[in-house]
């Protein structure tokens, strides 16, 4: 990616938060023409970004405030095709649990003391 993206390396790197937790990824420096800035940036970099057509994530650091987000409901639900893809992908983000029928149906939880030292 690197190959296609004009950047000069700072030797730096950056913690970044992922959908996984936080990654040291490098620090590099690149000339951004868009439509909320212009002009050198300092950005993490990372060969792939988790979401199919996505390839830069602007945030209000670099793009100023210009940024707002307006939650989006849908009048029906989403297909869960995406999500299965996305959890056949990246099983990791969807951990497995289950919740029992005394606690779907509100009852009480109570904590087990007998194991402690």
């Amino acid at each position: 990616m690197k190959d296609l993206v004009p950047c000069e390396e700072t030797g730096k790197k950056v913690l970044v938060k992922t959908l996984c937790g936080l990654e040291c990824v490098p620090l590099v420096s690149i000339d951004l023409q868009s439509q909320l800035f212009n002009g050198q940036a300092m950005v993490g970099f990372v060969e792939e970004l988790p979401v199919p057509g996505v390839d830069f994530l602007m945030g209000n650091d670099i793009a100023g405030g210009k940024v707002s987000v307006a939650p989006v409901v849908p009048e029906t639900p989403v297909d869960s095709y995406e999500i299965e893809q996305l959890e056949r992908q990246m099983p990791e983000l969807f951990p497995v649990c289950a919740v029992t029928r005394a606690r779907a149906a509100g009852g009480t939880v109570t904590e087990d003391k007998s194991f402690e030292d």
